[in-house]
């Protein structure tokens, strides 16, 4: 049986995809979880509730971190599974038109990361639960 180029693309993109979400995981976890911040969170904890919180929330830190992701996408540094589906043909023109591509690759980045912080956060949480422990 003879696999088309298609299937290899695909196959690809969701590689990218879920090693954007590893990343994007990872680098939140470590803020949250990660002893290495302890001192630097409980200081804002103290000093700036709100950002502190930031620190301590899966979620928002996750939002954040995708949107750091989404910028270095951006710039060329990192590349973001969903670049191509934002590539606008047809009216919209110019500066306007990059301005909506930036703004959504970002948004989308934040909310994606977060998301997928959240899942995998969720799931070690129920593993450990159950007594399956990652060392």
């Amino acid at each position: 049986m003879k696999l088309s180029g298609n299937f290899w693309l695909h196959i690809k993109k969701y590689f990218k995809m879920f090693i954007y979400s590893f990343i994007g995981w990872g680098i939140t976890n470590l803020l949250v979880n990660g002893s290495i911040f302890d001192d630097i969170r409980n200081y804002l904890l103290v000093m700036h509730p709100k950002l502190g919180k930031l620190l301590t929330c899966m979620q928002c830190s996750g939002f954040w971190v995708g949107v750091l992701l989404g910028l270095f996408n951006f710039a060329g540094i990192i590349e973001n599974p969903w670049s191509d589906f934002f590539q606008f043909q047809g009216e919209a023109a110019g500066k306007i038109r990059h301005f909506i591509e930036f703004l959504l690759l970002i948004f989308t980045s934040g909310v994606w990361i977060s998301g997928v912080s959240v899942v995998f956060n969720t799931l070690l949480i129920t593993f450990a639960k159950m007594g399956i422990k990652w060392e």
